[in-house]
């Protein structure tokens, strides 16, 4: 800025001639900051575009995760219900008055 008045107070200019040297600056700052500005909303954008896909693929994995899981325990509990029907047809009980309680040891 201070370039810029020095190179203004050398000549001998109208105040409207100063004036019109003004607003052509000031017009060249706001163009270079709104090219900035429109640079960084385009960068903000490309920023979030990758957080969103990177949050979809995640969503997308703990589906599937999900899915696998409820299979696995599908597949547990049916297990279960084979063996405790075993396990009381074995010793002659009727599995729909009889019930086996699971224990669960930990640390075998």
């Amino acid at each position: 800025m201070d370039e810029f008045n020095d190179l203004l107070s050398k000549n001998d200019l109208s105040e409207e001639q100063l004036n019109i040297c003004r607003d052509i600056r000031r017009r060249g700052k706001n163009k270079v900051a709104a090219q900035n500005c429109r640079q960084r909303k385009i960068e903000q954008v490309e920023e979030l575009q990758g957080k969103l896909g990177k949050a979809m693929a995640r969503r997308d994995r703990v589906r599937y995760e999900h899915q696998r899981l409820l299979s696995v325990y599908a597949a547990e509990a049916d297990k279960l219900k084979t063996l405790t029907d075993l396990v009381l047809s074995h010793h002659s009980k009727d599995n729909n008055t009889w019930s086996l309680q699971p224990v669960i040891k930990y640390g075998i």
